[in-house]
């Protein structure tokens, strides 16, 4: 079902807005009808009556500042097999944005800088067992987001050592922000064990979380990619 809202265009996103990627007639492949499948059987979660749909596929954020030569997001990219950035490309996304400026700056920051060189390689075994493990916040989840606000301006993180996957890097550098601005892990999607949240876990997240309001939806286009490269010269 399309979302009642759509968002005009790439212009209304401010870095550390949060892009939920859609599995849609227009655009599908088998891996994305694998993940759907695996997240429809696996990540069900009762014991809090999850909300996330497992029509999304994929997670990215956005950390485009206005300029034209800049990236549109930093995303763990099983396609380029390596946390990276890159220019948004087709499909339908599902936008959040974080009502902390302060917050959102800082996790497109960290996003930025542990993706721009892709110094930390797509962990595809994390993202698929991710579907199938509690997201629950625990010890380790607690020690991980420390060392991800410790570690906010490293171009080559140490936590990045056993790579990651989309949802966990979307989680981490949220966690690392909140961290290193010490602001505390507050709200659904900081209390949340990146390590094993599957991008359907992260939208239950963001639905509940009131630190984050829905945009809507965002279709790009072809044709939006089209225009996108020739304004990067």
């Amino acid at each position: 079902m399309r979302y009642s809202r759509l968002v005009p265009s790439r212009n209304d996103l401010r870095p550390g807005d949060i892009l939920l990627l859609q599995d849609t007639r227009g655009n599908s492949s088998i891996k994305h009808k694998g993940i759907r499948v695996g997240q429809g059987l696996t990540s069900v979660k009762f014991w809090r009556k999850n909300k996330g749909q497992s029509r999304y596929v994929h997670a990215l954020l956005w950390i485009c500042d206005g300029s034209s030569r800049m990236p549109d997001v930093a995303e763990a990219s099983g396609a380029g097999a390596v946390v990276r950035t890159h220019f948004l490309q087709r499909g339908t996304y599902r936008v959040y944005h974080c009502t902390d400026p302060d917050l959102a700056e800082a996790a497109a920051g960290a996003a930025t800088n542990w993706a721009t060189h892709g110094m930390i390689n797509y962990a595809k075994g994390k993202a698929v067992g991710s579907v199938a493990r509690s997201d629950k916040m625990g010890a380790h989840g607690h020690q991980r987001a420390q060392a991800y606000g410790a570690q906010i301006a490293s171009t080559t993180p140490a936590w990045g050592d056993d790579g990651a996957f989309c949802s966990e890097f979307v989680v981490a550098c949220y966690q690392a922000a909140a961290t290193h601005l010490g602001k505390g892990l507050n709200g659904d999607l900081l209390d949340c064990d990146a390590k094993h949240c599957s991008v359907r876990a992260l939208h239950d997240r963001l639905f509940r979380d009131a630190q984050f309001s829905s945009l809507g939806d965002l279709d790009y286009e072809d044709k939006d990619v089209a225009q996108r490269l020739r304004t990067t010269g």
